[in-house]
């Protein structure tokens, strides 16, 4: 199965849309929003590409979740080639002394403190349920200068970066590892047990039971990540994470 077909990834996309009750007007718009607003800087060209491609091709690479044990990055961050957080976690790294090359996030677990005070790349996605969040954030993030590629759930869109599959931060950070080609995706803080961690949402001071909702969003997370130890070409090892029996 070739994970960087567009068709094949929209046909599970429409299954967790039906699922999850998605509207895919919704998360065109999205897209299209994101890509008029990162048309406009400069800073989204071929050389931010580049620089994402030599960060992951060939290189081992650690995908820190904003799950409970998150933590256990600060032991192992020294043992890999590249560090990408997904969204929320960037702060569990950063508590813990890493701090990452790159972040992908849908806006919802990170500050623009967060963001603006990041030097790495930062790949945003859109989606219909952030669409305010891409209006509040991505204008700053330009003005601020920093390295932002764009991503989607939808069909190809121009100037946004084509990585099909993945469908939470965590696991598209790690198909996104794997489309640039990674030889190693180490998984830690992943947890698909039904807890959200507390790195998950800014406003979280603890880790607390999910809610019917991101547990079945947790779950499509574990269906992402065993699609991709099938089907990727990296080798993809899921550290100490919790609920491992659903992949």
């Amino acid at each position: 199965m070739n994970l960087r077909d567009p068709y094949t990834w929209i046909g599970i996309y429409e299954t967790i849309r039906d699922d999850l009750h998605l509207v895919k007007e919704a998360d065109e718009f999205a897209a299209s929003n994101l890509r008029t607003m990162l048309k406009e800087s400069s800073l989204c060209t071929e050389d931010l590409l580049t620089s994402l491609n030599g960060k992951l091709k060939g290189k081992n690479v650690l995908v820190v979740g904003a799950g409970p044990e998150c933590w256990r990055c600060g032991k192992i961050a020294d043992k890999v080639d590249t560090v990408i957080a997904a969204d929320g976690a960037l702060r569990c790294c950063r508590d813990n002394g890493v701090e990452p090359d790159i972040i992908v996030t849908d806006l919802d677990g990170v500050t623009l403190e967060d963001l603006t005070s990041f030097e790495g790349i930062i790949v945003v996605h859109s989606h219909g349920d952030n669409i305010q969040a891409l209006y509040n954030y991505i204008p700053n993030l330009i003005k601020a200068g920093k390295r932002v590629v764009g991503t989607s759930q939808t069909l190809p869109v121009d100037n946004l970066l084509h990585v099909f599959g993945g469908f939470t931060d965590g696991d598209r950070a790690a198909f996104t590892a794997n489309y640039f080609s990674a030889s190693r995706i180490r998984l830690v803080g992943f947890d698909f047990s039904g807890v959200t961690g507390r790195y998950s949402k800014p406003y979280l001071g603890k880790a607390v039971r999910s809610s019917r909702r991101k547990a079945r969003k947790l779950y499509w997370a574990s269906i992402m990540i065993s699609w991709l130890r099938m089907e990727g070409t990296a080798d993809v090892e899921c550290y100490d994470c919790r609920g491992y029996e659903w992949v």
